[in-house]
């Protein structure tokens, strides 16, 4: 009991400011509500909160796999780009219409880079489909097979350097944790605002209809009365360090990184481990505040062919307006 109040305490004492951190409090209280800056303490009574997230989000980030080379040459060269990507020109599109690199190119720290770290995410998908297959020593059609394919290709964080890259990772795994606070605060404000609209017509029809219709009525005023109370209380400024956190008490639910191992051949086919046929790739998945699973690895990318695709992309746009 006391090592946890110590370990709650440090960061309060004078003179033991982590300027990185005071950063990143200020950094994750603009996501979640920038009025919290006028709260007694600030932003002493955030570090705790937001460093045990910055903790948790570090020992994530080397957990990511990579850095894996994805250009064309790549994917007809190595095996996990061939199943990552349907084809050589998904991998030239996802460069070349990614917001985050398009950005980067105009960074200082970018232009002395020739390799430029990247975050790809992915959603995997299965369907059932039918082709030929070997059945014992005999090569059979409509041979029932799920085939494993990738769809939705984001290349997002990028960065100089692995390690960069990495310390990147990490502060966008701190934002993911609290973007979703920010968007708990914005359905309870959406949620009031409905409630509100909706006494205000429930008040204006209580005063025409009759004394049956009013007693249903009341009933129901009185239940959102209920929900709204909850709704205001919740969203009172006071709550929202206790709020974040109860979000840290158990991060995983929030954001986590799992292991996934897919057994598939050169055309996505799902594969027993002993086929021959089968190839095996470790993979690791990110469950974040959407609920949705996305494939994730850091990528290197060569800097003269980014700028290429892009410029390239900008060309064509150009063309067709």
């Amino acid at each position: 009991m006391l090592d946890r109040l110590k370990q709650l305490l440090e960061p309060l004492r004078p003179g033991r400011h982590d300027p990185q951190l005071d950063h990143l409090v200020d950094r994750v209280v603009n996501q979640v509500e920038r009025r919290l800056k006028v709260m007694g303490g600030y932003p002493a009574r955030f570090r705790p909160i937001v460093g045990r997230a910055r903790d948790y989000a570090h020992s994530l980030a080397p957990q990511v796999p990579g850095p894996l080379p994805v250009m064309r040459a790549d994917y007809a060269r190595n095996p996990l780009v061939h199943a990552l990507f349907p084809s050589a020109d998904t991998i030239e599109e996802a460069i070349a219409t990614s917001q985050a690199l398009q950005q980067s190119l105009h960074s200082g720290a970018m232009e002395r880079s020739e390799t430029i770290y990247a975050l790809l995410g992915t959603r995997r998908y299965e369907k059932q489909t039918f082709g030929m297959a070997l059945v014992g020593e005999t090569l059979q059609r409509d041979v029932a097979q799920t085939l494993v394919y990738f769809k939705d290709h984001t290349l997002s964080v990028p960065a100089i350097s692995e390690t960069t890259a990495r310390e990147a990772l990490a502060n966008h795994f701190v934002d993911s944790l609290f973007l979703r606070i920010a968007d708990d605060i914005r359905n309870d404000v959406a949620q009031r605002q409905r409630l509100e609209v909706t006494r205000a017509a429930l008040l204006s029809q209580q005063r025409r209809c009759t004394e049956t219709e009013r007693e249903t009525v009341r009933q129901r005023l009185a239940q959102i009365e209920a929900e709204l109370s909850t709704l205001l209380d919740r969203l009172r400024l006071d709550h929202y360090p206790a709020y974040m956190e109860a979000i840290l008490e158990a991060p995983e639910d929030y954001l986590r990184l799992e292991p996934v191992v897919i057994e598939v051949d050169g055309l996505g086919i799902k594969r027993s481990s002993n086929d021959r046929l089968a190839g095996q790739f470790n993979l690791v998945e990110m469950i974040a505040r959407d609920r949705r699973r996305w494939t994730v690895t850091l990528v290197a990318l060569p800097r003269d062919e980014v700028e290429r695709l892009i410029r390239k992309q900008r060309e064509k746009r150009w063309i067709l307006i």
